[in-house]
């Protein structure tokens, strides 16, 4: 009996080192598409969110989408559930924040389980002043406004204080300039506290000041000085004026009149306090192109126009040739420059033999920074004035920023329109995400009865014509009103304002109204015959656009099936009958040629990207007011309809096809989709 045990014993041993053997033997790569199969079938099973962790304030809602084995699933075949429903609450991949605090959801499908981390904030109201720096002059006053939780907080509901009432004092946020100083005057209102800087300079009194005291000038020329005693403006005829050299200058009642070239110094007397200004003559400009800049410095991304002049007269950007020193800096068109990438470069204008070169800089980006596009504004009472902004280097529609004057008896503001209301200095205020931009507006004496023309040196083309606008009284006359006249009508002949170029010569045209007169020097050049030109010389396009060359023979417009075109790379671009194809990146030249005349066409190309973007992803609005949101994709404008579109609250706004209405004061989160791109965008509501 032990013997047969033993030589079972011993056959059991056998077979197990054999098997062991057997499954040591398999071979490396046996083992890694087990491994690979492994993990397929785990990777098929993983069930995943869309997100792991949100940020949420009190209100709002967040929709949370799942794939089971990297297919999508709909979120109501799963079980969720919250930890601390006080905090958020879960139903259908929906999570909508309760109360400030943390909780985890979580998501069950078919044995697996994935959790979003949720905390929840309580939106708190933020009390700001629409200055925090005041500068003033004993005796004056001034206003702080004020804004609570985005809406304007009347001044006699907040707590105010001041830390020196002998500099200045404040009651409901109307402060008085007491002395000589600086001061913190401190505003409180439910918890929040804002700090105003005031500083409180000496009085100005007595003193007569020009508006400029260096003034250049060119033979021919005159200018006007004007003059402030006590603050306030000074008509020219009540002071005395003298000239150290009338050979140089003369003046009468502030009126300067270029005689010529050298330098003088032009004195004014009031009251016993004097004023001197330094005047330098220049030669005449006869014959000589000039740009109105000669240095420019711009951000990526940014177009500005080089104005030029010729012989005195502006001279239409299309009529000069231009070049660039390095394209990948700016490029310009017609006088149009666009700034494409950090560095320096020199723009090159060429007429008739003259040349003015323009140095151009180019920074980075200015992120998040607002800017004016004027910082000072000079005025007439009833004129009105925009003020362009820009933030983050694109254009801000005025709307959106919040606007406040110093003085509203000077000046008062409305989404960036400025409309002068009386004589005297006010300070315009824009604010933007935390940004602030003043702007620093004088308004002057009406300028009554006095007419006054657009344009005062036009240049022509035979058969051109251009129209003369005037203006009487500060507002715009029709020309019908004048009386029209002609020193020279086989140069050029007007009827109601419309001049039509009738031959080369140079002429002067005569416009008269109530007594007042005002004249026009025009030239009238040789015909530009023969000549193909194009409206544009150098494009930039992203793969796959198109883009339409127009075409001009002896000043007129020519088909573009009439030319014939070619390209020099096909495979950057190709031209049928003037239409360019973007292919690929690179540079190509597209030439067009009719009648023995050719004209080249610079074609860039980029490579395109698949990019979802909106104009704003911040945006305030009013209750019951409306606002569009405009979508690009790849850079491309995308229609609304196009697009799918959620919020994430709606009693507080709604949205469909882009137009976003505000229900009730609050905020919300407005989501848009776009070929697997998506971007939020915050609205508040006021």
């Amino acid at each position: 009996m032990l013997r047969k045990t033993g030589k079972l014993v011993s056959s059991f041993i056998m077979t197990a080192v054999l098997v062991t053997s057997l499954h040591f033997s398999i071979p490396a790569t046996a083992q890694a598409q087990e491994l690979d199969r492994i993990a397929a079938v785990k990777a098929s099973s993983t069930l995943k969110a869309s997100i792991s962790k949100a940020s949420m304030e009190k209100g709002d809602t967040k929709k949370v989408t799942l794939t089971y084995g990297g297919s999508s699933i709909s979120a109501s075949n799963a079980t969720w559930k919250t930890s601390k429903s006080s905090v958020a609450t879960v139903k259908n991949g929906t999570i909508t924040a309760k109360g400030e605090g943390k909780a985890t959801i979580t998501a069950k499908y078919s044995g697996k389980t994935v959790t979003i981390d949720v905390t929840v904030k309580e939106e708190k109201g933020e009390l700001v002043a629409a200055e925090t720096k005041v500068t003033m002059v004993k005796g004056d006053t001034a206003t702080i406004t004020l804004k609570y939780d985005g809406s304007k907080l009347t001044g006699s509901k907040a707590d105010w204080s001041t830390s020196k009432s002998s500099v200045v004092t404040v009651s409901n946020g109307v402060l008085t300039a007491k002395g000589k100083g600086t001061a913190t005057i401190t505003a409180k209102y439910k918890g929040e506290t804002v700090k105003i800087q005031v500083t409180v300079n000496e009085d100005t009194k007595e003193k007569l000041v020009a508006a400029e005291t260096k003034v250049t000038m060119v033979k021919g020329d005159t200018a006007t000085i004007n003059l402030k005693y006590d603050g306030s403006k000074l008509t020219g005829s009540k002071a005395d004026w003298s000239t150290s050299k009338s050979s140089v200058v003369t003046v009468s009642n502030g009126v300067l009149t270029a005689k010529g070239k050298g330098n003088a110094t032009i004195t004014a007397k009031y009251k016993g306090e004097t004023v001197k200004i330094q005047v330098t003559v220049n030669e005449d400009t006869k014959d000589k192109l000039v740009a109105a800049e000669t240095k420019v410095t711009m951000v990526k991304g940014d177009t500005a126009t080089i104005n030029l002049k010729y012989d005195g007269s502006k001279l239409t950007g299309s009529k000069a040739d231009w070049s660039t020193s390095k394209s990948s800096v700016v490029t310009v068109s017609n006088g149009v420059l666009t700034a494409k990438g950090k560095g320096n470069a020199t723009i090159t204008a060429k007429y008739k033999g003259e040349t003015v070169k323009i140095q151009v800089t180019v920074n980075e980006d200015t992120k998040d920074k607002l800017v004016a596009a004027e910082t000072k504004v000079t005025m007439v009472k009833g004129d009105t004035a925009t003020i362009n902004l820009k933030y983050d280097g694109s254009k801000l529609t005025g709307s959106k920023a919040d606007w406040s004057t110093s003085k509203s008896s000077v000046v008062t503001v409305s989404n960036g329109v400025l409309t002068a209301k009386g004589k005297g200095t006010a300070t315009i205020t824009a604010k933007y995400k935390g940004e602030t931009v003043k702007i620093q507006v004088t308004v002057n004496e009406d300028t009554k009865n006095k007419l006054e023309a657009a344009e005062t040196k036009v240049t022509m083309v035979k058969g051109d014509t251009a129209t003369i606008n005037l203006k009487y009284d500060g507002s715009k006359l029709t020309g019908s009103k004048a009386d029209w006249s002609t020193s020279k009508s086989s140069v050029v002949t007007v009827s109601n304002g419309v001049l039509t170029a009738k031959g080369k010569g140079t002429a002067t045209i005569t416009a008269e109204y109530k007594g007042e007169t005002v004249k026009i020097q025009v030239t009238v050049n040789e015909e530009s015959k023969d000549k193909l030109v194009a409206t544009k010389t150098k494009i930039s396009m992203d793969k796959g656009d198109t883009e339409t060359i127009s075409l001009k023979y002896d000043g007129s417009k020519l088909t573009g099936s009439k030319a014939d075109w070619s390209t020099s790379k096909s495979s950057v671009a190709t031209v049928k009958n003037g239409v360019v194809t973007a292919k690929g990146a690179g540079t190509a030249t597209i030439t067009a040629e009719y009648k023995n005349e050719k004209v080249k066409i610079e074609i860039t190309v980029s490579d395109s990207k698949d990019k979802l973007s909106v104009d704003d992803d911040s945006i305030s609005i009013k209750v019951g007011k409306t606002e569009t949101i405009k979508v690009t994709y790849n850079g491309k404008k995308v229609s609304g309809s196009d697009v799918k579109w959620s919020t994430s609250k709606s009693s507080v706004a709604k949205v469909k096809d882009g137009v976003v209405t505000g229900k009730k004061k609050g905020k919300a989160v407005i989501t848009a989709k776009y070929k697997g791109e998506e971007v939020e965008i915050r609205v508040t509501v006021k």
